[in-house]
C-alpha cells in the first residue's frame, strides 16, 4: 500500500499547512483593526498582505477577514477529503488482512490447529486486524498535527522568540512525559488487554462448543469463574490504559493557563505606555498557543494510542509472516 500511504501523507501535510495558515491569518486582521502597522518586516505576514492585495476589496480589514474565511474553507475541504480517503483506506487494509490470514489458516497444516486454541485463531482473524485502523488513523493524525505544531511554533518565533521558547520547552517536556507513559503503560496495558480478550474468547468458544460436556459433568461454575477472571483482567487493563491516556491533557491545559496569565501580567507591567501596540501580538500569540494546546494534547494521546494498538498489530504481523505450512499437498 505504498502509494496509498504516500497519498495519505500528502493529504496530512496539506491539512497541517492550511490549519497553520488559518492561525497565522489572525495577526494581520488584528493589526489592521488596531492600525498599529506592526509586522511589516515579517516574511510570513508579508505573504498575507500580498494575497489580500489581490482581492478586489479596498478595506484592508475586510480583505484580511475574507482571506481568513477562504483559508478556513480550504482547510475544511482538505480535512474532509483526508478523512474520507483514510476511512476507505483503513477499511480496505483491515478487510484484506482478515481475508489473507483466513486464507493462510485454511491451507495451514492440521498440526497447526492442534497446537493452538480455536478462540485464539478466531481472535487473530476477526479482532486483531481491526486495530490496524486505529494505527493508521493515529499515524495519519500524528503527521498532520506534528506539521501544524511546527508551523505554529515558527509563527510564534516570528512574533516573540522569548515566549516561543517557553512554549517549546513545555511542548518538549509534554512529549517526553507522554512518550514515557506510552512505553511504560499503554504498550503493556494493550498487551494485557489483548491477552485477556484472547483468553476470554478461548473460554467462550470452548464452553459453547462443549456445552454438552459442561451440562453432563456439572462444571458450569468452573467455566464462569474462568471467564470472570479473564474479564476482570481485561477491564483492569482497559481502565489503566484509558485513565493514563486522558490525564496528561488536563495537566498541560493547567500549565498553559497559568503561563498565559503570568505572561500577560508581565507584558502589561513591562510595556506600560505602549501596551496598545502589543495587543495584536498578544491576541495572535494567545490564539496560536490555544490552538497549539489541543494539538500537543492530541499528539500525546495519539502516541499512547499507537503504543496501545501495537500488540494487536504485532499479532497480525506474526500471523501474516509465520510459516504454518510444512507438508505439501499431493494430487489427491
Amino acid at each position: 500500500f505504498k502509494l496509498h500511504v504516500l497519498a495519505m501523507l500528502i493529504l496530512s501535510l496539506l491539512v497541517g499547512v492550511l490549519e497553520a495558515t488559518t492561525v497565522a491569518a489572525i495577526y494581520p486582521i488584528l493589526t489592521s483593526a488596531f492600525d498599529t502597522g506592526l509586522g511589516q518586516g515579517n516574511v510570513i505576514l508579508s505573504l498575507f498582505a500580498a494575497m489580500a492585495n489581490r482581492l478586489p476589496i479596498e478595506d484592508a480589514f475586510i480583505a484580511y477577514c475574507v482571506l481568513f474565511l477562504i483559508i478556513a474553507l480550504a482547510a475544511f475541504a482538505a480535512k474532509v477529503i483526508s478523512i474520507s480517503f483514510r476511512v476507505r483506506f483503513t477499511a480496505r487494509l483491515v478487510g484484506q488482512n482478515q481475508n489473507e490470514i483466513f486464507r493462510k489458516f485454511i491451507y495451514a497444516d492440521y498440526q497447526y490447529f492442534i497446537d493452538r486454541k480455536q478462540g485464539e485463531l478466531i481472535y487473530n482473524v476477526a479482532i486483531a486486524p481491526q486495530r490496524l485502523s486505529a494505527l493508521i488513523n493515529s499515524v495519519n493524525e500524528l503527521m498532520a498535527q506534528a506539521l501544524l505544531s511546527i508551523l505554529v511554533i515558527l509563527l510564534l518565533f516570528s512574533l516573540s522568540w522569548q515566549g516561543s521558547i517557553a512554549v517549546l520547552l513545555v511542548g518538549l517536556g509534554y512529549y517526553g512525559f507522554t512518550r514515557y507513559l506510552g512505553r511504560k503503560i499503554s504498550y503493556y496495558s494493550g498487551k494485557g488487554l489483548m491477552e485477556a480478550l484472547r483468553e476470554g474468547n478461548v473460554i467462550l468458544n470452548e464452553a459453547i462448543g462443549g456445552i454438552k460436556q459442561v451440562k453432563v459433568y456439572v462444571t458450569g461454575e468452573n467455566w464462569i469463574d474462568r471467564f470472570s477472571q479473564a474479564m476482570r483482567k481485561r477491564w483492569y487493563h482497559f481502565i489503566r490504559q484509558n485513565t493514563w491516556e486522558q490525564i496528561p491533557q488536563p495537566v498541560l491545559m493547567l500549565i498553559l493557563y497559568l503561563a498565559m496569565g503570568i505572561i500577560a501580567m508581565l507584558m502589561k507591567i513591562l510595556t506600560s505606555g505602549s501596551f496598545l501596540e502589543v495587543i495584536p501580538i498578544m491576541g495572535t500569540f494567545g490564539f496560536a498557543v490555544f490552538r497549539l494546546v489541543p494539538v500537543m494534547g492530541a499528539i500525546g494521546g495519539l502516541m499512547m494510542g499507537v503504543m496501545g494498538a501495537l500488540p494487536d498489530v504485532e499479532a497480525v504481523y506474526t500471523a501474516r509472516r509465520d510459516k504454518i505450512t510444512y507438508i505439501r499437498d499431493g494430487d489427491k
